[in-house]
């Protein structure tokens, strides 16, 4: 298949790897900076182009592997209305792509890509979508090679997945940053915590969350979270964060009407 990339980011670093490596051509790479371009290009034996006007209407595929912020842009701009177009976000709907071509799609991945280390292992979410049943074939051959777990979505599935990745992802590595910084203030070092994160970890992969819920918090232990809070007072907005999660842990476990995660 022959595949151009609109960015050379991390999304089109790994993505236009892997589908080099599984045989695919890949016929340009699009980025307005002449050194970004280069450079992936140059991995992917591809042309280097820096604006939209160098786009040739040769390949059977449109990588859109742009920010979400510069997806509008290239919705309005795209030259090629018959063309199969892929994108690759996760909080972008397939509604928000019309207009773009008549014939269009997504492969997200669930998960933190940054190009300067690549994920080597092929166990990924891959989530698919297409505006046809005639291009889904297309999206899984290009899923395929990417991981080895890839499954059709909905918009609304999609979301929440997104939403849900935030919580896991994007807010812990928060924590853990400020949880580095109260060490440092007492000349303590995150080195200490890592056992205990490492066992977080293995507990999630070997039970649900709720059930693995620990913690001051949940024991109503009044005494430690109040003493927490003292320590804390220094840092409102640090103190602000562990008094909204402390009592969401307490409401979701007082809340019987939730629906059975089992």
């Amino acid at each position: 298949m022959k595949i151009s990339i609109l960015g050379s980011g991390n999304i089109g670093s790994f993505y236009g790897q892997r589908f080099y490596e599984a045989g695919h051509t890949i016929l340009q790479v699009l980025s307005r900076n002449p050194d970004h371009a280069n450079q992936l290009a140059s991995v992917l034996h591809a042309e280097a182009i820096t604006t939209l006007n160098e786009l040739n209407d040769e390949a059977d595929v449109y990588l859109l592997a742009v920010s979400d912020n510069a997806l509008n842009s290239f919705i309005e701009l795209f030259p090629f209305k018959e063309k199969f177009v892929l994108f690759a976000s996760g909080s972008i709907s397939m509604n928000d792509l019309k207009g773009i071509s008549k014939n269009y799609g997504c492969i997200w991945c669930l998960y933190s890509i940054r190009k300067e280390q690549l994920p080597e292992h092929k166990n990924i979410p891959i989530f698919i979508q297409s505006n046809s049943e005639t291009h889904f074939p297309v999206c899984h051959q290009l899923a395929e090679a990417l991981s080895v777990q890839t499954e059709i979505i909905s918009d609304e599935q999609k979301l929440a997945l997104h939403v849900s990745a935030v919580f896991v992802n994007n807010f812990p590595n928060h924590l853990a940053s400020i949880a580095e910084r109260i060490l440092k203030e007492n000349r303590l070092s995150l080195h200490h915590l890592q056992p205990i994160m490492l066992q977080t970890i293995e507990k999630l992969q070997n039970g649900h969350p709720y059930s693995n819920q620990t913690g001051p918090a949940l024991r109503g232990d009044t005494q430690v979270l109040e003493k927490h809070s003292l320590f804390l007072s220094k840092h409102p907005d640090w103190l602000s964060i562990y008094q909204k999660i402390s009592d969401s842990i307490v409401q979701l476990h007082m809340n019987r009407d939730l629906p059975s995660v089992d």
